[in-house]
């Protein structure tokens, strides 16, 4: 096959001559004054996110991420300056931690959900917090440990009556009376 005269093949060895192999988590230099930075994206066998860095401003490309857990692959790359991946990775643990919960393995449901709310503060995300509150609440409860359920449903509603969102504090109250209710704490349970 030619192109112009030229062998396709002869143009694409001349091209291989130009690739230049980069180690992840190296910075680069793209062009002048911009570096370049590759991560790991756990998608496919070589593939990377890639941090592009001019003055004081970065911009993150990441495409198809892999998962965290593959047999086959390395996970994902976090990138602690980039907010929206950790806003994302904070919502699949709390994913996460909502499936461990339904297959009874609450203390796990626990740690996921803790490593997500940790995320999730440092972000200052204060529409996530109060539902992740809300869960883990809800799962202290199921292990028995009320006080800390009764700690976590608190700090809820104190989120939830910022927001002033009715709804989601009339169900996180009616929890909180069964909770109460199951303690034998009456009293509480009818003034929640």
């Amino acid at each position: 096959i030619t192109r112009g005269g030229a062998k396709l093949s002869e143009d694409a060895e001349a091209a291989l001559q130009l690739f230049e192999g980069v180690d992840y988590e190296v910075p680069v230099e793209a062009a002048p004054g911009v570096s370049a930075q590759f991560h790991q994206a756990g998608h496919i066998l070589g593939s990377a996110m890639i941090m592009l860095r001019h003055g004081g401003r970065w911009t993150l490309f990441s495409g198809d991420l892999g998962r965290p857990a593959d047999p086959v692959m390395r996970p994902p790359a976090i990138i602690a300056e980039a907010d929206d991946q950790q806003s994302l990775y904070a919502e699949a643990l709390h994913i996460k931690g909502s499936c461990m919960y339904r297959l009874g393995q609450t203390r796990q449901a626990l740690k996921e959900y803790e490593q997500s709310l940790e995320i999730l503060m440092r972000l200052d995300r204060a529409g996530d917090i109060p539902d992740l509150l809300a869960d883990i609440a809800t799962a202290h409860q199921s292990l028995g440990d009320y006080p800390k359920a009764e700690s976590a449903y608190y700090q809820a509603l104190k989120y939830w009556k910022t927001e002033a969102n009715l709804w989601a504090q009339a169900g996180l109250l009616n929890n909180m009376g069964s909770m109460f209710h199951q303690e034998g704490e009456y009293e509480k349970a009818a003034s929640a």
